[in-house]
């Protein structure tokens, strides 16, 4: 074991870690303990749903498109809801923030210049 491994083992805690000609392969242990029997790529397509719904802000379309691309079993229908609702729901807090912040500093701005 090299160095390298030996310290990401170490930082990592649990997770088997194995570096293989300089590539970083962590096995998925927790996803597999919290949905035994879920391939890895389920996952992989419900995060392009919630991405592509939050990013493109068209939550049904992204719906849509996945399963018309990928063809999942019906039984990713209720997952794939619940992270596109949370993506969806994440993406607009963060952009209502922002333009509160943003339009707060407009304030700030224009109530430091004076009227001549």
């Amino acid at each position: 074991m090299t160095d390298l491994q030996r310290t990401l083992r170490e930082q990592l805690g649990a997770q088997c870690v194995s570096i293989d000609e300089g590539v970083l392969d962590a096995h998925a242990s927790d996803w597999s303990d919290a949905q035994p029997g879920t391939p890895l790529g389920a996952f992989a397509v419900i995060g392009a749903a919630a991405f592509l719904a939050s990013s493109m802000r068209v939550p049904l379309t992204a719906l849509a498109l996945i399963f018309e691309f990928t063809h999942p079993s019906q039984e990713f229908l209720i997952p794939m809801l619940i992270a596109v609702a949370g993506s969806v729901l994440t993406a607009e807090y963060v952009r209502s923030a922002m333009a509160a912040s943003a339009s707060r500093r407009v304030v700030q701005a224009g109530a430091g210049q004076t009227n001549a």
